[in-house]
């Protein structure tokens, strides 16, 4: 678990407790985020944390468009994005 989500946590957990919740977790919004824009060939891509400021990004690709998820300690926000290069701010991300 890196620095950045023990802070936002406020604890630390082993990798034994952490990484079923957060794999359940990536999972569940895999799911939403396939719904929400009508295209079941979304897969979970990558995860990683962004220096200095630890913003995370989790990244989603399919057939169709990349899904990006960011979260930063002031904001976080989805974005989607076709083959196209057309871009889309889904609400509520």
């Amino acid at each position: 678990m890196s620095e950045t989500i023990t802070r936002r946590l406020g604890t630390t957990f082993s990798a034994a407790e952490f990484d079923p919740a957060h794999r359940a977790g990536i999972e569940a919004e895999t799911t939403c985020f396939s719904n929400v824009i009508g295209d079941l060939t979304l897969r979970f891509d990558y995860e990683e944390e962004r220096l200095p400021n630890g913003t995370l990004v989790f990244a989603f690709r399919s057939r169709k468009a990349t899904v990006c998820y960011t979260s930063s300690e002031e904001q976080a926000e989805t974005m989607w994005e076709d083959r196209c290069g057309c871009r889309l701010e889904i609400a509520g991300g």
